[in-house]
């Protein structure tokens, strides 16, 4: 079975926040321990253009590649609906957005599919906003 770079760093980060969880029970002063409150939280601090442009990009994402277990990296490059939504956004925005997200216990315990999905199709778009896929 072939892991790809991304898969590989889901799972570090998985694991991770897993130990962190175990030693100190939660991610620095996360109190609730919900993946989807601190995104709520963190999408909440970001502005309305910011809020636009990963709403583009998410929507885009569940559109063409309906929740319905994994979708590749491969396969998200490959559509070129996606990437003409992804190409329309400000790479700045998008990263300020994941820098956002990082932040929060989006890879925790209980982050469910579609959150780690959007972080996918974030991710996805700023690679291919800098000009590069993944190999």
């Amino acid at each position: 079975m072939k892991i790809t770079k991304r898969q590989l760093r889901r799972i570090i980060k998985e694991e991770k926040t897993r130990l962190l969880k175990e030693k100190w029970g939660g991610i620095g002063g996360e109190s609730s321990g919900s993946a989807l409150i601190h995104f709520a939280k963190a999408y909440a601090s970001m502005g309305p253009q910011a809020q636009e442009q990963m709403g583009a990009i998410t929507s885009a994402y569940f559109r063409l590649f309906p929740a319905e277990g994994f979708v590749s990296q491969e396969e998200i490059y490959a559509n070129p609906e996606f990437k003409d939504v992804a190409m329309q956004q400000n790479p700045a925005i998008i990263e300020a957005a994941l820098s956002a997200l990082g932040n929060t216990n989006l890879h925790g315990l209980d982050a469910n599919e579609e959150l780690l999905q959007m972080d996918d199709a974030l991710e996805v778009a700023l690679n291919l906003l800098r000009g590069y896929e993944e190999e």
